[in-house]
């Protein structure tokens, strides 16, 4: 039987994912890349670069079929470690799917509140108090 995550475990990973500070800054930081100040920071973009440098599978088989015979050792290594086919790698998908769960985790209770907010009837501007103050003012 696998074992059971305890409740405040699961609480706070849940609380740790809709953070939109995270989601904000997990999305920025792919997106603008820069300088990494710790290795934990450019995990996305890093994997994103070896798909980009190292051949894939589904792009040009000749080329990584000419990598494993060129380098057997290194290649046996990025083979092994899904490096030839990245963005179809289990570690990728798991890291985007973090960033997926993330996101909705941010914007869910924040869409709720814009739904309310929508059907809402207007204020009119004569109700708004800073109004009522502009006009004693004149």
């Amino acid at each position: 039987m696998a074992p059971r995550i305890s409740w405040p475990i699961r609480a706070l990973s849940w609380v740790i994912l809709a953070c939109c500070a995270l989601a904000l800054y997990l999305i920025v930081r792919n997106l603008l890349g820069g300088e990494p100040t710790d290795a934990r920071e450019s995990w996305y973009a890093l994997a994103s670069v070896v798909g980009s440098l190292v051949p894939q599978w589904p792009n040009s088989p000749e080329r990584v079929v000419r990598y494993q015979l060129d380098h057997p050792l290194v290649g046996a290594l990025y083979g092994r470690a899904g490096l030839f086919d990245v963005y179809g790698s289990w570690w990728f998908v798991l890291i985007t799917a973090l960033l997926f769960v993330s996101l909705v985790a941010c914007l869910f209770p924040r869409t709720r509140a814009l739904v309310r907010t929508l059907r809402q009837k207007p204020m009119q501007a004569r109700e708004m108090a800073c109004v009522e103050r502009v006009g004693a003012a004149e």
